[in-house]
Parts: structure tokens; C-alpha cells; sequence
């Protein structure tokens, strides 16, 4: 099923689909993944609760580090709901 970005999201989904690291897009769509398999929203609010769980749990320094990259992107280029 395709479905087509919240308004807003377009820059995020850019950054990805052009040129961004791969090991970022791994991880954002494995957030994304776990969220849509526990039948969770995926929005601004969930992303960034699940990246930072993720970003407290990791101890390897180069998946930190990318794992902050990604929240950053998320905070940065995604609008807040209201």
C-alpha cells in the first residue's frame, strides 16, 4: 500500500532519498518498522521517544553518533502535531 507523506515530512523524506548515509536510513526505518509492528503511530513525538530510547541504550560510539545524526534530522524536519 502506498502512502503519501504528511505535509511537512517532504524534507525529511529528501534528505534520505538523496545521498544521506545508509546506516541513517537503517535506522530511522527500523524505528519506523517497530513502530507500524507494535501498531503504534509513527509521528514527530513517537520517532523521537523511540530515537532517544535507542540513543540511551547504545554504547557503540559510531552507532551514537549516526543515532544522533537521525534524531536530529527527526526534530529538525518534521512538524510537531498539535
Amino acid at each position: 500500500m502506498l502512502r503519501t507523506l504528511p505535509h511537512g515530512a517532504s524534507e525529511l523524506a529528501d534528505y534520505f532519498n538523496h545521498g544521506s548515509a545508509l546506516n541513517e536510513l537503517e535506522i530511522l526505518g527500523a524505528v519506523v518498522a517497530k513502530l507500524l509492528i507494535k501498531g503504534e503511530q509513527v509521528n514527530h513525538h513517537t520517532l523521537i521517544a523511540r530515537l532517544s530510547h535507542l540513543l540511551a541504550d547504545e554504547t557503540d560510539a559510531v552507532k551514537v553518533d549516526v543515532c544522533r545524526c537521525v534524531l536530529e534530522l527527526v526534530i529538525q524536519k518534521t512538524p510537531v502535531e498539535s
